[in-house]
């Protein structure tokens, strides 16, 4: 028996593992071959002879095996498009590599398909061979052309949107937007809002607004939906979008940044506007409709009811009646007049002002001496309550206001205070220069006072507040609304502190110009 040596059984052992290994693949290899999901051929790389094709090449092409072994690239009907000529197959033999991205072909039974092919050289034994792979890539190039004309319909209509549309990241840069948000930031192009931020576009308040919106709907994953916001106008002007901002997420459903769509809603926003203007102004005109018929109702039916009540004592028993009681009687009837002639005076100037029928003159004029006739005009009434009127200031105090305007207003507050002071009260009239110029006038009084709902009530023409006298005293309200209508149109103010049991304190100021 001849022994082998270590180093013989080694070298056999190595040539078994190489044998199997080289088996194995082979047979790997083959398995690929024959289930490669693209087709695969061999050609000669110095005949150009198609020398293996895979069965997935036979059935993409229609053609038989016997077809495509032993002819040349060119001669195949499918393949015309990439090797025409020997030229052609010479540049195949030139390059190592050489690839198609998109190279219609057309299978036996002619139908058109789009391969991508590709070739490489390889060196086999004595021999090389050229390795060429064809895959179908008809449905991708269907796909993305759907895919473009989706996008192409999607920009289209994005961008012809009037909204403003748009679209962040995580860190609030734009990604995409459309022609209304271009249009809008005031830019040329998208480029100059793309990966910016809202702190490079607009007022930093605003940006920090919009920030804090993205981080909440981003950290909630909730949308916001339909809110009004305030947003930067270039000419000053104040304007108003509509705002929607939704998560953007990805095909994983991680939320990557927000989708947001900004309508403008500044002309809805003025419509609504003018329309609570003109509901307000409808209110306030029923209300003085509903004054006006409740003076013509009710404050002027009392004096025709005491002048009729008292001329019709007079006329049927005046022959009764002593000296003393004609006089009485005519006094009455003289005071009950002079009040209906006052109501009826600030009732035709009241529908004055509403109509703009009554002009406004300023003239250089003395406060102080309008506050004294006007004084004058209601000490009678005074006399009789035993009231003291005390204006201190003889010092000439020189404004611009319209003078008739000025004494309605002095005679209606002097009036009050009488009206509500008791008898052997005392009203004091003050008038001060301030610093700006302007002139303050107030009318204090130790009457009745008012309560606080009623003195927020006063100046309110859809709000009656009817208070009697000290001695009975009828009120409308309608001289104070005058007192406001006058002053306001001085461009000065008019208010009034008061507390119950202790009086009242009117003032006014006259702007100096």
């Amino acid at each position: 028996m001849v022994k082998q040596n270590t180093s013989q059984v080694n070298d056999i052992n190595d040539s078994k593992i190489a044998e199997e290994k080289s088996k194995i693949l082979d047979n790997l290899y083959k398995i690929f071959f024959a289930t490669a999901k693209e087709g695969i051929l061999f050609l000669n790389e110095e005949t150009g002879i198609i020398v293996e094709v895979n069965p997935f090449l036979i059935e993409l092409l229609g053609y038989s095996y016997e077809d495509f072994i032993g002819k040349e690239l060119w001669d195949i009907g499918a393949f015309k498009n990439i090797a025409t000529s020997k030229d052609a197959f010479r540049e195949l033999q030139n390059k190592d590599y050489i690839h198609f991205e998109n190279i219609p072909l057309q299978t036996k039974d002619g139908k058109s398909i789009n391969v991508e092919f590709s070739s490489n050289v390889y060196q086999v034994g004595k021999i090389k061979i050229i390795l060429c792979n064809i895959r179908d890539i008809t449905n991708q190039i269907l796909t993305e052309e759907v895919l473009s004309q989706e996008r192409n319909l999607l920009h289209s209509l994005i961008d012809n949107i009037p909204d403003r549309i748009y679209a962040k990241d995580l860190e609030g840069r734009f990604i995409i937007c459309n022609n209304a948000l271009i249009n809008r930031m005031g830019v040329s192009d998208m480029k100059e809002i793309i990966g910016k931020t809202d702190f490079d576009l607009v007022p930093y308040e605003l940006a920090s607004r919009y920030r804090a919106d993205e981080l909440e709907i981003m950290q909630s994953g909730q949308p916001l939906i339909n809110r009004e916001e305030p947003m930067d106008s270039n000419t000053g002007e104040t304007r108003w979008s509509l705002v929607t901002k939704i998560p953007l997420r990805n095909a994983l459903g991680s939320i990557i940044g927000t989708v947001g769509v900004s309508k403008e809603i500044t002309e809805r926003k003025r419509i609504e506007e003018e329309i609570k203007k003109r509901n307000a102004e409808l209110i306030k005109v029923n209300a003085e409709k509903d004054k006006f018929f409740s003076i013509i109702a009710h404050d002027l039916k009392n004096p025709f009811v005491g002048i009729l009540g008292l001329t019709e004592l007079m006329s049927d028993s005046s022959e009764t009646f002593s000296p003393d009681e004609i006089i009485k009687n005519s006094k009455i009837l003289n005071e009950t007049a002079r009040k209906f002639f006052k109501l009826l005076e600030n009732l035709l100037k009241w529908a004055q002002v509403q109509n703009g029928s009554i002009n406004y003159n300023p003239v250089d004029m003395d406060i102080s001496e309008t506050i004294i006739q006007s004084i004058d005009s209601i000490n009678q009434r005074a006399v009789q309550k035993n009231i003291t009127i005390i204006y201190a200031n003889n010092n000439e105090q020189k404004i611009l206001a319209d003078e008739k305007m000025i004494e309605t207003v002095l005679r209606n507050i002097l009036s009050n205070a009488v009206k509500f002071t008791r008898k052997y009260g005392k009203v004091v009239v003050k008038s001060t220069r301030l610093e700006n110029g302007s002139i303050e006038v107030s009318v204090s009084d130790d009457g009745v006072g008012m309560r606080e709902e009623d003195v927020v009530r006063l100046f309110r023409i859809e709000e009656k507040v009817s208070t009697l006298g000290t001695d009975g005293e009828l009120s409308t309200g309608l001289g104070l609304l005058l007192c406001k209508e006058f002053i306001d149109m001085h461009g000065g103010k008019i208010w009034v502190k008061s507390k119950v049991g202790e009086g009242s304190s009117f003032s006014f100021t006259l702007p100096k110009n």
